[in-house]
């Protein structure tokens, strides 16, 4: 962690996600020592005083995660899987297309996998049809952008220049469109 004092790259905007593989031995760690603290004497109390510290600034927050909608937390597997399968299953018997999608931080790298494995799932070496080549069916997914609105814009502009939308399918904040370049 102490390598991020000195990050550069992206800006120096850290997302939440370039943390995700410290959360567990963090996680681990703290309840090892909780543990240990609670076998000692006075040790006890001073667990129980972190829950008392802990828990009440912090209820609303988990609450709010807890109880929240498909349209009100962060985006997540559960909305992505979904929507790349609807891709897949629109695309069934209308022959090549490719896939342009947007997302926030810019590099889908999450959406190449998905669409790899349910493509390599379904129909194993062929892709059941998604290839990088240009053809006439196009797919462009994406994301909303709240925090960088102008780089969404760009992004729309783009496509309006690539292709003309037939039909759009949404699930959750999630928008998938298919479109017939121009």
């Amino acid at each position: 962690m102490l390598g991020y004092i000195l990050f550069q790259g992206n800006y120096g905007n850290i997302y939440d996600y370039y943390m995700s593989g410290y959360f567990l031995p963090f996680i681990l760690l703290f309840s090892i020592a909780m543990g240990e603290l609670w076998n000692k004497k006075l040790g006890f109390i001073l667990v129980i005083f972190f829950f008392i510290k802990f828990f009440p600034p912090n209820y609303k927050a988990l609450r709010n995660y807890l109880t929240s909608s498909i349209l009100t937390r962060p985006i997540s597997l559960e909305e992505q899987i979904p929507v790349v399968n609807w891709v897949y299953d629109d695309a069934e018997g209308r022959g090549q297309f490719n896939v342009d999608v947007y997302v926030p931080p810019v590099i889908p790298y999450a959406y190449d996998y998905l669409f790899l494995w349910q493509g390599y799932k379904r129909c194993g070496e062929s892709m059941c049809g998604m290839t990088k080549e240009r053809v006439p069916l196009l797919y462009t997914l994406y994301e909303p952008d709240d925090d960088h609105p102008e780089r969404i814009e760009a992004w729309f502009k783009r496509q309006e220049g690539i292709g003309i939308v037939e039909q759009e399918f949404k699930y959750g904040r999630l928008t998938v469109q298919r479109r017939k370049r121009l």
